[in-house]
């Protein structure tokens, strides 16, 4: 990003022109990396490519005082370069713009999903006995994230769900003891106060204790990994969701509730 910031930066007439390419070795998942950021700007003379990377350093004190930096962000990005096994070489001719290309090495990731991962769907059935007829679908987000919580609720709003939003697991379980049942939750695993997994098997005691149907239940993580799904289905959710939910998941599980009652 630094290169790209840099080229558009010196660069006040023409372009900047980005590629990448991956140059794959023959029966082997291990391949090479290489970007190159090429530009039409000023230039740079030898001497002042010497210095390029150096820490606190500018090529000259007139790039200082037009555009301003620290002299840092060239020698970061080679620094991380470096820890990535990667190199950079610089091509550059004064008035004639300059050409940075970094190459590093990568290994493909196999095709076969790791066991440690749950795969995410996009379909989802759900019982008849967890809707009510002739109402609207009523909808609780347990979320601490307010722009996931605005996410959420823009993307209900099409299917004119009936939502309400609270910010961790002790609001929501005295909204659900207090204004009734709910079809559908989306639980954040991961909350301030009382964590979604707890929030759960205190709504499923009350669910008990009411002798209601229960809610369906999608516990929502940042992590895909298989033992947070099995810690969410232990805790008494239905289905488990990898962050960030997409709209056609969303929709996909308000259907399945609206088919449930037309049938």
């Amino acid at each position: 990003m630094n290169f790209v910031t840099n080229a558009i930066k010196f660069t006040s007439a023409g372009g900047v022109n980005i590629t990448c390419t991956l140059l794959k070795a023959e029966q082997s998942n291990e391949c090479t990396l290489e970007i190159s950021v090429k530009d039409t700007g000023r230039g740079m003379a030898s001497n002042e490519i010497e210095k390029l990377f150096n820490r606190f350093s500018q090529t000259t004190r007139h790039i200082s005082d037009e555009y301003g930096g620290s002299g840092l962000g060239l020698y970061i990005s080679k620094a991380v370069v470096d820890l990535m096994s990667g190199t950079i070489t610089v091509i550059s001719e004064p008035g004639k713009g300059s050409e940075f290309n970094v190459t590093f090495p990568v290994t493909l990731a196999s095709t076969q999903p790791s066991p440690d991962v749950i795969p995410q769907k996009t379909h989802v059935k759900v019982q008849s006995s967890r809707t009510r007829k002739g109402d609207r679908l009523r909808v609780l987000i347990a979320e601490d994230n307010k722009i996931n919580q605005k996410v959420l609720l823009r993307m209900l709003s099409k299917s004119d769900c009936d939502c309400t939003a609270v910010s961790d697991g002790l609001q929501a379980i005295e909204e659900f003891r207090n204004s009734g049942s709910y079809d559908l939750i989306f639980m954040d695993v991961i909350m301030p106060n009382m964590d979604g997994y707890e929030c759960t098997r205190v709504i499923r005691q009350i669910e008990n204790e009411r002798g209601s149907g229960g809610a369906f239940i999608v516990g929502l993580s940042g992590n895909g990994r298989k033992e947070y799904s099995d810690l969410a289905m232990d805790a008494g959710m239905d289905d488990f969701y990898i962050k960030p939910i997409s709209a056609v998941q969303i929709d996909d599980l308000v259907k399945s509730f609206e088919l449930e009652i037309l049938n």
